[in-house]
């Protein structure tokens, strides 16, 4: 209930204690409200912020029930923007001595969220550890370390964080810590260390068997590394993981096929694949694959198949390429591809599964929601 009245204007939470207090029995108060509050709500109504908080800061001292309020009033100037107000509010709460414990921790707790909120990150971090042992406030304080450490890029200490949530909640945060993981190889990757990134996309795959970015990471550096064979097993990985992702694989399986010598592997392959997952990448990529080997008619019945079931620019694009030049002549075959090929770009995107929001770049982490792993190809 209390924390729905945090989404709530300052003057509204106020009618709110007022109307609670007047609900207690006549024993547990004094007067139905103390006159100052109504002081304090005409400045809070005339927009004389400090006037208010010298009066509800009165109110604290001859009220110290009165503390939920103060709480209130910080998550209200925090919501405005006003993190310093709040930081005030908060530190004049918690420095009284006649606080009880619990008051205390959720002050800190909230001063920590303050110091966050302005970019105070070392003050924030040491409020939460402080905190972390609290039986109340421990597990909120843990999982705000954690966006803490997200924000901060800081993945190893994000990774050690999540461990003591794990331990803390009973839990599985592995699918988060796998992509810590995958963080600290694509940096590694970066730098061109290319057996630390291996070894660290390992370590997500350990953590979380089924993450495809790791599975993706893993098969990009054995290609890099010329380890054909062993980026196809990687690659190969992700079909059981999350089919969704199918679409990423696609041109990977081929260059490895290629690598090894094999075309005809890419071909069985991509066979397998439309049969169990007919998205327009596999099925384009399978016609490309025969028109090369010299099996134009065969890829043109495909393409024509699907085409009629499912449209997609990115098919029609494919039988562009691939028809014969009596039936389209190379300058309208070339402005035809363009065309096409524009409305494939709008066409391949991804989108997130959480929020809706939508991508033409696979991001493993939601720039809108935040959430991970919730961005995926197509709609």
């Amino acid at each position: 209930m209390i924390e729905l009245l945090w989404l709530l204007p300052v003057p509204l939470i106020a009618a709110w204690w007022i109307t609670r207090r007047r609900r207690r029995p006549p024993e547990r108060r004094q007067r139905d409200y103390p006159p100052e509050l109504l002081q304090g709500l005409r400045y809070l109504f005339d927009d004389e912020i400090d006037s208010a908080v010298g009066v509800f800061s009165e109110l604290l001292e001859r009220y110290p029930g009165s503390a939920e309020i103060y709480f209130l009033l910080g998550r209200e100037f925090r919501r405005l923007g006003q993190i310093e107000r709040a930081i005030s509010a908060h530190q004049n709460l918690i420095a009284r001595p006649d606080l009880d414990a619990v008051e205390r921790e959720r002050g800190l707790l909230e001063l920590a969220r303050d110091f966050q909120g302005i970019g105070w990150l070392d003050r924030a971090e040491r409020l939460y550890r402080e905190l972390e042992d609290s039986e109340r406030f421990g597990e909120t304080a843990l999982k705000h370390l954690l966006e803490l450490h997200e924000s901060g890029k800081d993945w190893n200490r994000a990774i050690a964080t999540g461990r003591q949530l794990e331990r803390r909640t009973g839990e599985s945060a592995g699918p988060r810590i796998a992509h810590y993981y995958c963080e600290l190889a694509e940096a590694a990757r970066a730098r061109g260390e290319t057996g630390e990134a291996l070894g660290l996309a390992g370590r997500a795959l350990g953590t979380d068997r089924g993450s495809v970015r790791a599975s993706l990471l893993r098969g990009r550096l054995f290609m890099a590394e010329g380890r054909s064979s062993a980026a196809l097993k990687a690659f190969r990985r992700v079909e059981r993981q999350d089919a969704a992702f199918m679409p990423e694989i696609v041109e990977p399986v081929i260059a490895c096929h290629r690598q090894l010598g094999q075309p005809e592997g890419a071909i069985r392959e991509l066979d397998h694949w439309a049969e169990d997952y007919p998205l327009p990448s596999v099925v384009a990529a399978r016609a490309r694959l025969l028109a090369e080997r010299g099996d134009a008619d065969t890829a043109l019945v495909v393409l024509e198949e699907h085409l009629g079931g499912r449209p997609s620019a990115d098919l029609a694009r494919t039988l562009v390429e691939i028809a014969p030049e009596h039936c389209i002549g190379p300058p309208l075959r070339e402005r035809l591809a363009g065309m096409l090929g524009e409305l494939a770009g709008r066409d391949n995107r991804y989108v997130c599964r959480q929020c809706g929001f939508e991508t033409h770049q696979l991001y493993w982490r939601c720039p809108g929601c935040r959430s991970w792993s919730s961005i995926k190809p197509g709609g």
